[in-house]
């Protein structure tokens, strides 16, 4: 079972599970969305609370997931056409974290 269907099964809001495991709301949507992971600390916690084993893997990001260098052309490729979209103001910042997640991960 992934961290969202856990949560959602027990009609729980992410604000709220956040407070039950000591986090914030916006952590536990990274982890939902794979754009974090949780710390062994926080795993632990939701996987006591929830009494069941999550499956931390599915909750990553596609990232994580591709097979070639073709595959992450292709999605280098989809991810620069949304930035040049997105309006100045906001695209530095966005970049930031892209770069701050590619880094992460090398």
């Amino acid at each position: 079972m992934v961290l969202k269907e856990a949560r959602k099964k027990s009609e729980l809001t992410q604000t709220t599970l956040a407070k039950i495991v000591g986090c914030t709301q916006e952590n536990i949507s990274q982890i939902e969305t794979g754009k974090a992971g949780p710390s062994k600390k926080t795993r632990e916690k939701i996987e006591s609370f929830f009494d069941t084993e999550i499956d931390w893997e599915k909750n990553r990001t596609k990232l994580f997931k591709l097979k070639t260098v073709e595959e992450a052309e292709n999605q280098f490729k989809q991810f620069i056409d949304i930035l040049i979209r997105i309006p100045d103001t906001d695209r530095n910042y966005q970049i930031y974290k892209a770069i701050k997640q590619l880094n992460s991960i090398k």
